[in-house]
């Protein structure tokens, strides 16, 4: 599969399964999600995830049959440290319903991204993956 059949079909399951870059804020959180989080001085530059390019999503794990059962839904942030090479190092799910965290954080982690280099050079940086779960 070649690099834009990758893309297209990253766009295509991040729009059918609800993992993907937000195209705008999510409605009712606030701005400090979109700076590097307190305690974090790690010189590891934040970047929107609209700046970052998906080359690869595998599917997303199963809604957890737990979480089915009671009929939790909802929008899960999760906090992103992605490589010099685009694979994610860590995903830590920080606000949502929290039996969806671990589903969500599996989510995330199935991304692989373009190597983020402005300038030339390929680097780590932090970013955020909005997930929304919804019961249908």
């Amino acid at each position: 599969m070649n690099l834009r059949s990758q893309i297209l079909w990253a766009t295509f399951t991040s729009m059918f399964f609800g993992c993907a870059a937000p195209t705008s804020q999510p409605v009712g959180l606030s701005r400090q999600l979109q700076s590097v989080p307190p305690g974090q001085s790690d010189g590891i530059e934040f970047v929107d995830l609209k700046q970052l390019h998906v080359i690869a999503q595998l599917p997303p794990p199963r809604y957890s049959p737990e979480a089915r059962a009671a009929g939790i839904q909802g929008t899960v942030i999760v906090e992103l440290l992605v490589d010099e090479t685009g694979k994610v190092a860590s995903a830590k799910a920080v606000s949502g319903p929290v039996e969806l965290w671990s589903m969500a954080e599996q989510t995330a982690k199935n991304f692989t991204f373009m190597p983020y280099s402005p300038v030339g050079t390929p680097r780590k940086v932090r970013s955020r993956l909005t997930c929304v779960y919804n019961l249908r």
